[in-house]
C-alpha cells in the first residue's frame, strides 16, 4: 500500500515537473528578449546623443544611412562613444559570443555566429521616426514585410524585438510579429539592412 502511494506521488511529481519546465523555459526566453530590448535602447541612446551633439557642431549625424555614412555596422559602432566591454555586453545574447579588440574608434568586433541585432540604414525625413533602426537577428525587416528565421540565434521562432528611429523598442512573440501592421512600421522606401563587416 505504501509503495502504491509512493508510486502515485512520483507519477504526479513527474506530471507537474513536465508541465512546469516549458513554462519556466518560456519565462527565461521572455526575460532574455526583454534584456535584448534593453540593449537596443542603450545603442539608440548612444546614437541619439552623438547625433544631437554633432548637430550642434554642424557635423553629419551618425545614424546609419545608405549614403555611405556608417556603411557597415562595425563602422557605425566605431563612431559611438562606447567602451569595448560595453559593446561586447550589448551585442551578446544567448548562443552568441562577442569579442571586441582594439581601441575606442578603431574596434575590431567579432561575433559568433552573428551579432544579437540587425541594423538598418535610416535617413532624415519628416516621418523618419517610424523607420526600423534595429531588430533582433532572427527578425528580418524589409519594406512591406517582417520575417522570422526559426533557426536564427538568438530567439529562433520564440519572438523578436524591433527598435525604431524614434526610440520606441518592443519585444513581440512571433505570432504578433507576423500580424504587425507592416506598412505602418516599415516605410516602403527604407534602405536595406547594413552589412555586418
Amino acid at each position: 500500500m505504501i509503495l502504491v502511494g509512493l508510486a502515485v506521488i512520483a507519477f504526479f511529481a513527474i506530471i507537474v515537473s513536465a508541465l512546469a519546465i516549458p513554462a519556466i523555459a518560456g519565462a527565461i526566453k521572455q526575460a532574455q528578449l526583454i534584456h535584448s530590448v534593453s540593449g537596443m535602447r542603450q545603442i539608440y541612446l548612444a546614437t541619439f546623443a552623438i547625433s544631437l551633439d554633432n548637430e550642434k557642431k554642424e557635423l553629419p549625424a551618425i545614424w546609419p544611412s545608405a549614403s555611405g555614412t556608417s556603411s557597415n555596422v562595425t563602422a557605425f559602432f566605431n563612431q559611438l562613444d562606447l567602451a569595448g566591454g560595453d559593446i561586447e555586453r550589448i551585442l551578446s545574447a544567448p548562443g552568441i559570443k562577442v569579442n571586441v579588440e582594439g581601441q575606442r574608434g578603431a574596434w575590431a568586433i567579432h561575433c559568433n555566429p552573428n551579432p544579437a541585432y540587425r541594423f538598418y540604414a535610416v535617413g532624415d525625413r519628416p516621418d523618419d521616426g517610424m523607420q526600423v533602426f534595429m531588430s533582433s537577428f532572427n527578425v528580418q525587416c524589409a519594406p512591406g514585410s517582417i520575417t522570422v528565421d526559426k533557426n536564427a540565434v538568438p530567439f529562433g521562432n520564440f519572438g523578436g524585438a524591433i527598435c525604431r528611429k524614434s526610440g520606441s523598442a518592443e519585444a513581440f512573440q512571433t505570432r504578433v510579429l507576423r500580424r504587425q501592421a507592416i506598412q505602418d512600421t516599415i516605410p516602403k522606401d527604407q534602405a536595406e539592412e547594413l552589412p555586418w563587416k
